[in-house]
């Protein structure tokens, strides 16, 4: 036993309980030691129920990602990698406003293929990787669960889905976080850390902030996690490790102030307290519990408070008999990670703790939720809270892909164009960088029109992207061949980006005033009007 451990006897003891159920399991779950993965992937699938669930995954994952429409967060990715690992990384620094390892990485992916579903696919193989990290996880940190448990909840939750579906870093920053917490344990929290696993620990470290700066709130919160063990020796390694990270990191580190202005920069007032509280509830309530149903939203409220109550009573009655140095470490690094959104929120703005943003928090939010589960003596409550959990989940992945489109329905919205236009009816488009993910489907007999400029993939919010006045409008008509008596104008939901306000009122008062509506289509978070220029006498009139 480490002999910088200071535990009540009792929680000493079944840790120890705990870790001899895992050595018992070792045959059963895979995965003996960090370096074992790919010794032990052959085990792996073999293993019955992990090799079912992955299946079902693949086949749910993979057709998502073959069947989902582009959206503009995407087309940003598609550009930023479309022309070699340098540009790559330099504009991932300057346009994306991000760590660059991810946009590196599917650089180099996309030399094989630059199709979109290939670009998914790197993210559908993240999410591979954090399962089969996850049964280690499980074996670690809860023994008295199986793991098949766990990754059945994390496997479909609507979360882990979206992830695999997205060309953007967020699986990337999934599996980051469970290598992070495997190794965390293996190098700092068992009876006998390995120091082969603080150095995988340290390199995962800086990976994971090249990678994305978010995952610095997990380093930050396992360390708080050796302090509240009050392992001081152990604590002061991880400190000597994480500035050895820190000066890995350090040529990353000046380029944060800039990237943070050109999010924040425009911004005139903060969010409170409260309501970023209440958006962090949310954000917690969706990843756990997603509501696909909104008759679903009552029951979600009545089983959290019910969860609520009965965990406070078991965690007041039987922390000190059950809980483990384990347990200590999944809810703290729960509570530090969301004060740390929170804490982030409240200095930036609002789009800082979107659901995107919440990534860190979702495993640490479902390993908490199953840490609770142990402290059931009643072995059914595991497989009921899985049972819950999973409905939820799945009710939320029919509801949303029953119409299966992202953001903008951009292929659908092409396909319409095409059916529905003639020649010498120009297709104006705001916000201006929608066209990017229309533009891939689009092959029609017309000219695609970006207001009130085409997105230069440089700049990040660039004010020129805003829509200043109807002259502007004016001027861009003026420059298109013929006489436009008719034309298109698509139209997205966003009327904001992060700090910028693209003015949309001016768009709208421009067309009530020049024209006449004749067709008007809405697709998912997106509208497609056909116009008919007024008479100029009307006009003169307006």
């Amino acid at each position: 036993m480490n002999h910088n451990m200071r535990q009540p006897g009792a929680s000493i003891e079944a840790f120890r309980t705990g870790l001899r159920a895992a050595h018992d399991l070792e045959n059963q779950y895979i995965i003996e030691r960090p370096w074992g993965v790919l010794g032990r992937l052959k085990a792996l699938v073999q293993g019955g129920w992990f090799a079912s669930l992955l299946a079902v995954y693949l086949c749910l994952a993979l057709l998502l990602a073959w069947k989902l429409n582009l959206w503009i967060d995407e087309a940003s990715t598609l550009q930023t990698t479309s022309r070699g690992l340098r540009n790559a990384v330099s504009l991932a620094l300057s346009y994306e406003l991000q760590a660059p390892l991810y946009f590196a990485l599917l650089a180099s992916w996309r030399m094989l293929s630059n199709t979109v579903f290939h670009a998914r696919l790197f993210s559908v193989f993240c999410i591979v990787g954090m399962l089969m990290v996850l049964v280690g996880v499980a074996r670690r940190y809860l023994p008295s669960i199986h793991p098949r448990w766990i990754v059945l909840a994390i496997a479909f939750n609507p979360f882990t889905v979206w992830a695999a579906t997205e060309a953007r870093v967020y699986a990337l920053v999934l599996l980051l976080g469970a290598l992070l917490f495997w190794l965390f344990f293996e190098g700092y929290i068992a009876e006998s850390p390995r120091r082969s696993a603080r150095w995988g620990y340290g390199l995962v470290a800086l990976l994971a902030l090249y990678t994305y700066y978010y995952l610095g709130f997990l380093l930050f919160a396992h360390g708080c996690a050796l302090l509240l063990l009050r392992r001081w020796r152990t604590a002061g390694a991880f400190l000597g490790a994480m500035l050895m990270v820190g000066v890995g990191f350090a040529p990353l580190l000046i380029q944060i102030p800039g990237q943070m202005n050109g999010y924040t920069g425009a911004v005139a007032h903060r969010q409170s307290f409260k309501a970023g509280v209440q958006m962090l509830s949310w954000r917690l309530q969706e990843q756990l519990l997603p509501v696909g149903w909104p008759s679903l939203e009552i029951g979600r409220r009545g089983v959290l408070i019910a969860f609520g109550l009965l965990a406070l009573v078991l965690v007041v009655r039987r922390i000190r008999q059950k809980a483990t140095p384990a347990h200590c470490v999944i809810w703290t690094t729960g509570v530090i990670t969301s004060a740390c959104l929170l804490a982030a929120y409240l200095l930036t703005s609002a789009e800082f703790l979107e659901a995107r943003h919440s990534t860190i928090l979702f495993l640490p939010a479902l390993l908490s939720v199953f840490a609770l589960f142990t402290l059931f003596t009643y072995r059914g409550a595991v497989v009921g809270g899985v049972l819950v959990l999973c409905f939820f989940s799945l009710t939320s992945l029919l509801t949303t892909y029953a119409y299966p489109a992202k953001t903008g329905d951009w292929e659908r919205v092409a396909s319409y164009l095409m059916s529905a236009e003639q020649r010498e009816q120009p297709i104006l488009i705001f916000q201006a960088i929608s066209a990017a993910p229309l533009s891939h489907y689009y092959a029609g007999v017309n000219r695609l029109i970006p207001v009130p400029r085409a997105e230069q993939f440089q700049a990040f919010n660039h004010p020129d992207s805003v829509l200043k006045s109807e002259a502007q409008l004016h001027a861009i008509l003026a420059q298109i061949p013929g006489k436009q008596e008719r034309l298109w104008l698509v139209t997205d939901e966003l009327c904001r980006s992060v700090n910028l306000d693209l003015n949309c009122g001016v768009l709208e008062s421009f067309v009530e005033k020049y024209y006449e509506v004749e067709v008007s289509q809405n697709f998912y978070r997106s509208k497609v009007r056909l116009l008919r220029r007024k008479p100029p006498m009307l006009n003169q009139g307006n």
